[in-house]
């Protein structure tokens, strides 16, 4: 076996106990489906985090920063749609204008504001534990990283099988390879084109309930946080589509027929973000 079919397989949760053992148990069958078809799989868990209260800022750096965050995320949302749509980057004035009103409509009210910061806190904490797993990647000779959120499950028995396909196939054509989804295409500015894979020339992620990602995406996407920690406040998608904005020239591979299930969007569970 050598590097080039050696993946880490990154288990991100929060302790949630139901949900954790789900994901675990999971994870045992899709890293024996993976190991049948030729991947050695290194396991690695990331659950610890660290979340601010908003009753231990002053009102005013509370407003700041939650401005702050939720502007850079309106942004980035714009400008990645706008990418998908094969638009001017440029963002209209009118469209800031627009989110503008958002963000404002949020931080002059103290309980939206109070429960914006939690949800942020939240957002920078799975983050970093997505950053963690990315950085075991890096410190490793695996060729990428199996990502798999506690909300994910297998879509059926040859879920194990088809992974290992999509991946095999995918890669290293593809930086970032999603298996879950999550948004509808045209949500995500993309064409639906029905029955079809979309391969793109730039990153895309489609939620991070569960995804492939190359080592060289690892490396850069490492770093970039590193010059830069309040980039984890964009959350882990946009983090990741952030690297769009770099000088790094990814790849993205969306099956049209995705082998896992991503829980919180179809309703098996909820969502631990409090959107």
């Amino acid at each position: 076996m050598n590097a080039s079919h050696l993946v880490v397989m990154g288990l991100v949760h929060h302790e949630d106990a139901l949900r954790t053992q789900s994901q675990r148990d999971q994870a045992v069958v899709l890293e024996q489906g993976l190991s049948e078809s030729g991947f050695r799989v290194i396991k690695a868990e990331e659950f610890r985090q660290q979340l601010l209260d908003p009753a231990d800022a002053s009102f005013f750096s509370l407003r700041l920063s939650v401005f702050r965050r939720m502007w850079a995320q309106e942004i980035h949302h714009l400008r990645e749609i706008r990418r998908r749509r094969g638009s001017r980057l440029t963002i209209p004035f009118r469209k800031r204008r627009q989110a503008l009103g958002r963000v404002f409509s949020v931080v002059r009210d103290r309980d939206s504001l109070d429960h914006a910061f939690r949800r942020l806190e939240i957002e920078a904490a799975l983050s970093l534990k997505h950053v963690r797993i990315w950085n075991r990647v890096v410190d490793s000779d695996a060729m990428g990283a199996l990502v798999l959120e506690d909300d994910f499950y297998l879509r059926n028995e040859s879920s194990p099988a088809d992974v290992a396909s999509l991946v095999r196939a995918g890669f290293p054509d593809h930086d970032l390879i999603d298996l879950a989804g999550g948004l509808t295409r045209e949500s995500l500015g993309l064409l639906e084109s029905q029955g079809q894979d979309l391969s793109l020339p730039f990153l895309v992620a489609n939620t991070t309930c569960a995804y492939f990602i190359s080592k060289s995406a690892c490396h850069a996407l490492v770093e970039m946080v590193a010059s830069n920690n309040e980039l984890l406040y964009l959350a882990p998608d946009f983090l990741i589509t952030e690297l769009n904005t770099t000088d790094f020239e990814g790849s993205t591979l969306l099956p049209y027929d995705l082998p896992l299930v991503h829980g919180s969007r179809d309703g098996t569970v909820e969502s631990s973000i409090p959107y």
